[in-house]
């Protein structure tokens, strides 16, 4: 081997050999969006500059701004950068408001509330076969004719308008929809009363993606030498490449992990777990995200058949990003 050789390194994403500057001292495992700790367990030289910078524009943006993860971490005063825009998300308050089935959007609490929401732009129409209205966001309202054709009245009920009315009476002519009917503007200030708000979101390769990269950090914080092994190529390049079928790595499920304490009870914790355990020949990654908030666990199979020689392995952790302490998970507790 070279001197020169001597100052490279090898990336656990990308497999490539680069020289040390070009590494980052300093990958969290859990990206600090979702929390920062008093002792963070951060990967130190083993992940290039190049793939740290894909991560970040690529997955984790999408993980921290357009998740359930992203909405859960207000609740502990982690406050965006900017406000984020939804594609994955959808929010409706919920049957029985008098404010039914409108469109809303979390927001980052003030005043000491849990959580805050805002009503977006949209308007509500009258259907004439179900003798209800629906809402519409406006950048999803279809045009005159369509509107017509699936039964919806733009003459003899009024057109309820939510949000900023200038922009919305624009954007309806741009449909051949006139507000010659009564224009009835909703509320838009925040109520004191809580709302109800049912919450949809989709799961997409993106967000997968960044799970796993999650569970593939944690991984590697401890047995970085494991991870450079071909068995863990699967795995790799479907977290840096997007290569693979989603079905091989990734698994939802919608419970979300507990602890089981053998002396006491079972606990759905507030905030992140992770733990890795063998099964089989395969080595797997549990993770939650704000478990008893968002109430989603994820499965991630980092290798379907490791082929070195067998150890036994089960190890986690409790990220707890109120108090910002990172707790190991003892055998004397267990995780299901």
């Amino acid at each position: 081997m070279g001197v020169g050789q001597l100052n490279e390194m090898i990336c656990i994403y990308c497999l490539e050999d680069k020289p040390k500057s070009g590494f980052i001292n300093g990958e969290h495992v859990i990206p600090r969006s979702l929390g920062i700790y008093k002792k963070n367990l951060v990967l130190h030289n083993i992940v290039c500059d190049d793939c740290n910078k894909y991560f970040g524009d690529s997955l984790e943006n999408h993980l921290a701004r357009d998740s359930h993860a992203g909405i859960a971490r207000y609740r502990f005063g982690i406050r965006p950068k900017r406000s984020p825009k939804y594609s994955r998300m959808v929010f409706n308050i919920e049957r029985g408001h008098e404010l039914e089935g409108l469109f809303v959007e979390p927001s980052y609490p003030f005043g000491g509330r849990e959580n805050d929401i805002e009503i977006v732009d949209q308007v509500k129409l009258f259907h004439k076969g179900e003798n209800k209205y629906h809402a519409f966001l406006l950048v999803k309202v279809p045009n005159k004719e369509e509107l017509e054709k699936l039964g919806y009245d733009l003459v003899e009920h009024e057109i309820r308008v939510y949000g900023n009315i200038e922009d919305i009476v624009a954007q309806l002519k741009t449909r051949g929809i006139e507000l010659n009917t009564i224009v009835k503007t909703g509320p838009i200030t925040r109520p004191d009363a809580p709302i109800p708000v049912k919450v949809v979101g989709r799961i997409d390769r993106t967000i997968a993606r960044a799970i796993s990269k999650i569970c593939f950090n944690y991984f590697a914080y401890f047995f970085r030498h494991f991870l450079l092994q071909p068995d863990f190529n699967g795995i790799r390049k479907f977290i840096r490449f997007d290569y693979g079928d989603l079905d091989d790595y990734f698994l939802v499920s919608n419970k979300p992990l507990n602890v089981t304490d053998l002396r006491t009870r079972k606990i759905i914790f507030p905030g992140h777990i992770i733990f890795i355990e063998r099964l089989g020949d395969a080595i797997v990654g549990n993770i939650s995200l704000f478990s008893a908030i968002a109430r989603l666990s994820y499965r991630i199979t980092l290798c379907d058949r490791y082929s070195g020689l067998w150890f036994p392995l089960k190890m986690g952790s409790y990220f707890d990003p109120k108090y910002k302490i990172i707790t190991p998970l003892h055998p004397l507790k267990s995780i299901r």
